[in-house]
């Protein structure tokens, strides 16, 4: 199956998934108050913070590795095993004796959450071996699975009054639903038992792996519990909605690259391919399709939120319009980390990383003293500056000059100056909000159509092909 078969797959898989969490978000913002969801948001956040150790990159080194034996495979599921069982055991302790008496609701959260994230390791190897021979059509039907009793169980749990307890249930029964599979998979195929032998060399790329990752991890965690202590709770669900509608963008366009990116990047160096074609690929791919939709959001963000949230979360609004700024970045941050892994150059990003995250949490801090709108300039802050200095790195290791660096953003420029405009005359007729949104995103859609092959970029050989094997498939 070639690259771009699995690319396909890859992306049904997203857009699957991206239509069952519309419907969790549509149902579940008229479920609950922003209040609510700022609870979960907190437990969600410590929970994350805690847990800075658990991902050791067991995943990303089976999927990297040249040569994968049986020994590889069980003390990656022996090191697994005890940090996310560790971590999991102190979340809990730590939610029984300092959350507030009066927070009982926070601290069932976080034990859900905890729990769920000590269940990740019984299926880690299955989805290693799935996405190392880049088998998506198995992996489509198993995340699948996972999104519908993520999405379904979540809708249940706070339909039945759980309210923030019901989403993190929700995530509980998707963790649940993995195990089963795994426990399946491993039955026909033989049990792998937990090892810690030979553990320096997962330890070697997994300590940096934890110190990227888990730096990260407490910087956009700590920024969180910021804004929700200075906040409070109704002004961190305003963000984690806000966040979870500008999220869409990568749910839609960009996620499905993200499981082929890793197997395709490694399986080039490990036959001597140049990463420079893959890296300005990328670059143009991504610019052309985040740019022009972080604008068209920007532009709708109204009929947006009162389609998708409801008249309660109209404050929601301007935050959404400051976070799309971080997509004039993205085609620089998004999936950076892969070319980092794959480069070796997590080392040298390493003390950049822990820079980047203490300005982020500085922004939020400031921010959170004016607005929540100002607060949020701390993420767009994070996603800019991961991009450009993921970008002085690779550019050091791939030797790519500057102008070809400018040419992938030229045509992507001109898509979103040309579907910007006719975004914004699209806004202009006075609509109900849900024909307004359907008007303006229809309208966007095709201006964005039309200049991809006005403007001749390279999304549209990529269309042709995909409608040309549709049609062959079709057709057989």
């Amino acid at each position: 199956m070639s690259i771009r078969n699995k690319l396909l797959l890859s992306y049904a898989q997203q857009y699957t998934s991206m239509f069952l969490q519309f419907i969790s978000m549509v149902v579940i913002a008229r479920l609950m108050l922003p209040e609510e969801v700022g609870i979960f948001a907190t437990g969600a956040a410590i929970v994350a913070f805690g847990g800075v150790l658990v991902e050791l990159g067991q995943l990303d080194y089976l999927v990297k590795k040249d040569v994968v034996d049986a020994q590889h495979r069980r003390t990656a599921l022996g090191i697994a095993l005890v940090s996310s069982w560790s971590s999991g055991l102190l979340i809990i302790l730590g939610s029984t004796l300092f959350v507030p008496a009066d927070q009982v609701l926070l601290g069932q959260v976080i034990v859900v959450l905890a729990i769920s994230s000590m269940l990740a390791p019984l299926s880690m190897l299955l989805r290693a071996n799935l996405l190392r021979e880049m088998q998506f059509q198995t992996l489509y039907l198993i995340n699948v699975s996972k999104d519908c009793a993520l999405v379904f169980g979540s809708i249940l749990f706070v339909y039945l009054g759980y309210s923030a307890l019901g989403l993190a249930i929700g995530l509980l029964l998707e963790q649940l639903v993995l195990v089963a599979v795994a426990l399946v998979h491993h039955q026909r195929h033989g049990w792998v038992l937990p090892s810690l032998r030979k553990a320096h060399d997962l330890l070697g790329f997994g300590i940096l792996n934890t110190a990227m990752n888990g730096l990260s991890t407490i910087g956009q965690s700590v920024s969180r519990l910021t804004i929700g202590g200075l906040l409070g709770y109704a002004g961190l669900g305003l963000l984690n909605r806000a966040q979870k509608v500008t999220k869409i963008s990568n749910e839609l366009l960009l996620k499905g690259l993200l499981p082929v990116l890793l197997p395709y990047l490694s399986k080039t160096v490990r036959e001597g391919g140049n990463l420079q074609y893959a890296y300005t690929h990328k670059l143009a791919f991504i610019s052309g399709l985040s740019w022009p939709f972080f604008l068209y959001m920007a532009i709708a963000a109204e009929p947006i939120v009162l389609t998708l949230l409801g008249d309660q979360w109209t404050a929601a609004i301007p935050v959404i319009r400051v976070l799309c700024l971080s997509g004039i970045f993205l085609p620089f941050s998004f999936g950076a980390y892969k070319f980092l892994v794959v480069l070796d150059l997590l080392r040298a990003f390493l003390p950049l990383q822990l820079g980047i995250q203490l300005i982020t949490i500085a922004f939020a801090m400031l921010g959170s003293l004016h607005s929540l709108e100002a607060a949020c300039l701390a993420f767009v802050v994070a996603s800019s500056l991961k991009g450009l200095v993921s970008l002085w790195l690779i550019r050091q290791s791939v030797e790519l000059r500057l102008l070809t660096l400018i040419r992938p953003f030229v045509t992507s420029a001109l898509m979103t100056l040309f579907t910007g405009l006719f975004t914004w005359l699209a806004m202009m007729p006075e609509l109900h909000p849900i024909v307004r949104f359907i008007w303006v995103s229809g309208v966007f859609g095709l201006a964005w159509l039309a200049a991809v092959y006005l403007f001749r970029h390279p999304i549209a050989q990529e269309i042709s092909r995909a409608f040309g094997y549709l049609q062959a498939r079709l057709s057989a």
